[in-house]
């Protein structure tokens, strides 16, 4: 953009330097020039004014505008080659120049004597206030931090919302797992709302699930089988006691009856 913005600055440069130049005009080696200040009044001094300077190419000055108070804008003449150039103008902003070499226009219907008129080199020399390029360049960059913002602002908040909802599946699962209890070892974890690379992950949960509820299972068998194994001998422990007790025996029966349990 700040090259386009350039090229743009120095083609209103060439456009107006070209317009500076058609108004040469060259009568035998007599060079005049019509300048009018009203048409140009940028020229003239004020605010931030442009500046040109025509010269010959003997050195004389042909033309300069009245915002340079009979000054120059260069202390020479300066080389007949189309040059772009920034420099510090006479009111001491930075400014851009444009040196443009051409031939004024000859008057063919003033010719002396019907000599060949010999045409003449010039070079105007044109300069600007470079503000509005620097002033351009920081609107657009305030525009770019304001729009990088507000892109940041809006991918954040479309990202927490595709995030929330790429992870309601895992906490909805997690939910799921939370609320297992050890007396419902045989409820499974539902895959439905799962996305399909968790199906692995629930599989597993529930295989654990399965290998947990079978090892409860043989332990609460093998509880009922010893209980079932102790019951009878429990039974027999008590009814040889009951019976020791029904009645005062003596000392050699109590002794059988320990004996015996």
């Amino acid at each position: 953009v700040r090259s386009s913005l350039l090229a743009q600055f120095d083609s209103n440069l060439l456009s107006e330097a070209q317009a500076l130049a058609a108004m040469a005009e060259q009568n035998g080696s007599r060079v005049k020039y019509e300048f009018v200040p009203q048409d140009w009044s940028s020229f003239s001094p004020g605010h931030r004014p442009q500046y040109f300077e025509v010269w010959l190419d003997d050195g004389q000055v042909l033309a300069r505008s009245a915002s340079l108070n009979n000054g120059d804008l260069l202390a020479k003449l300066p080389p007949a080659k189309l040059i772009y150039s920034d420099l510090i103008l006479p009111d001491h902003h930075h400014g851009r120049s444009l040196t443009f070499p051409f031939t004024p226009r000859i008057d063919h219907d003033r010719d002396v004597l019907g000599k060949p008129t010999i045409p003449r080199r010039c070079v105007v020399m044109i300069a600007k206030p470079i503000f509005p390029f620097h002033e351009t360049l920081e609107a657009l960059q305030q525009w770019l931090i304001a729009l990088c913002a507000a892109a940041i602002g809006v991918s954040g908040t479309v990202l927490l919302i595709v995030a929330n909802r790429a992870v309601a599946p895992i906490r909805e699962l997690s939910k799921q797992i939370e609320e297992l209890k050890e007396t419902q070892l045989m409820q499974r974890l539902g895959v439905g709302e799962v996305p399909s690379e968790l199906h692995p992950v629930v599989e597993k949960i529930n295989g654990l699930l399965g290998r947990l509820q079978h090892a409860v299972d043989r332990e609460k068998a093998f509880t009922a089988d010893v209980a079932h194994e102790l019951r009878t001998p429990l039974a027999g422990l008590l009814a040889v006691l009951e019976v020791c007790v029904t009645q005062r025996r003596e000392p050699v029966a109590y002794e059988r009856a320990i004996n015996q349990c």
